[in-house]
């Protein structure tokens, strides 16, 4: 089988979850045999992951030109995912005209009309509505394609009982613990407190500023406890938060997202919105590293009462927590046990990730009646896909006008 897929970035498995992730997809698939390549129009990075390790041909690819169209055509792919539903929205009508027998698939990554939902939230308390314009894009660009990865069972649930979608066109395919975790070191050996996330994504950013703001309290009853915040990409705004007498540290990128988590007593989590399953989280369970949490930080993962650490459901609990449990061993210990009870327990849903081959190889061999069983799909691309084909077309018209003009 070959697969094209097309990211929205060129994947950063240690600078996010959704680069880890889409990470994932590409050696299970490579592992499966497929002949992969990975188009991209986004701009390379310092942090990507070097895809010639797997084996994978990397193409550079431009939004709305029609040279894509004999890029894909030539690359005749059986199988295109698409990195998130914006890269659908860009490429999928191109792709569907030059390869009606293509399975298209969506890579949600985590759906962004749910995050988007609650950061509206936290910003007022008087919504006029639980829907909002990325949730019906997003909803849309499902439609469109013949399967779409989903990182949670609760976003699962949502797009099947809320959204109205047939279960055939989803699969559940999680973010998963990577390593054993065997030689975590212990209470005495660990120090500090630690936070991980890429700063151009607004949860995380938000995230920060509440540690900043938590800190002086939390460093009063902790005089000797650092706060180190890790991430790639921080912007001037935050290394400015860094204060070394106070001991709230901004260090910025890591090269190995594991060592965010490793030598520290806790993990700190005060993710107030988003969506998906919090990669920073997962790491924390795979280093044996207990967290101190919100009720949204841990959706996706497990119930409150499974996770080894604290859910504090306001600031001054969060506070408190994060003193009580630094100072108590035989919290900390009974919490650093649950890290491995929980790993082993999400670890069982790898079958999931297997699953996802083999099913989408059948699809393959199955296409035509699949889709003619799905006929709303067949009319949201009849319909919805003419609206980005037409808008990228004008867009192409106009640039190719100015650089005639400019010549």
């Amino acid at each position: 089988m070959k697969c094209l897929v097309i990211g929205s970035v060129w994947p950063e498995p240690n600078s996010s979850a959704a680069g880890e992730n889409m990470l994932t997809i590409l050696r299970g698939a490579c592992q499966r045999n497929w002949n992969v390549e990975f188009a991209c129009a986004a701009q390379e990075s310092t942090h990507a992951f070097n895809l010639d390790l797997l084996g994978i041909k990397q193409v550079n690819i431009e939004l709305n030109n029609s040279s894509f169209d004999s890029f894909v055509s030539e690359s005749n792919p059986d199988i295109v995912i698409f990195d998130r539903f914006m890269t659908e929205e860009q490429f999928g009508w191109r792709v569907s005209n030059c390869l009606p027998n293509a399975v298209k698939i969506l890579n949600t990554e985590d759906l962004h009309g749910l995050r988007q939902q609650t950061h509206l939230e936290t910003k007022t308390t008087k919504l006029d509505s639980t829907i909002n314009d990325v949730m019906i894009r997003e909803v849309a660009s499902i439609m469109r394609c013949d399967k779409t990865l989903v990182i949670t069972k609760n976003e699962l649930n949502w797009l099947t009982e809320y959204a109205n979608i047939k279960s055939d066109l989803l699969h559940y395919y999680p973010l998963l613990p990577h390593c054993d975790g065997s030689s975590s070191p212990s209470f005495e050996q660990r120090q500090h407190v630690s936070f991980i996330g890429n700063f151009k994504h607004a949860p995380n950013w938000n995230a920060v500023l509440t540690l900043s703001r938590f800190w002086p309290k939390i460093r009063a009853k902790l005089p000797n406890v650092e706060c180190h915040i890790y991430g790639a990409y921080p912007p001037k705004k935050a290394t400015a938060l860094t204060n070394k007498k106070s001991g709230f540290i901004v260090k910025g990128w890591i090269e190995n997202a594991d060592d965010a988590f490793k030598g520290y007593r806790l993990s700190l989590a005060p993710i107030q919105f988003g969506a998906g399953v919090k990669g920073k989280l997962i790491r924390a369970i795979t280093n044996g590293t207990p967290s101190v949490v919100t009720p949204l930080a841990i959706k996706g993962i497990c119930i409150e009462e499974q996770w080894p650490g604290k859910v504090t459901h306001n600031d001054e609990s969060f506070i408190d927590s994060v003193i009580s449990l630094y100072n108590d061993k035989l919290q900390w210990e009974k919490h650093h046990l649950n890290t491995f009870q929980l790993k082993a327990k999400l670890a069982k849903e790898k079958k999931q990730h297997s699953n996802f081959y083999i099913e989408t190889e059948t699809l393959h061999r199955n296409l035509k009646s699949f889709r003619e069983k799905h006929i709303l799909s067949r009319a949201f691309n009849h319909q919805t896909m003419r609206s980005h084909q037409y808008m990228s077309q004008w867009i192409e018209a106009k640039n190719n006008s100015i650089d005639k003009a400019q010549s």
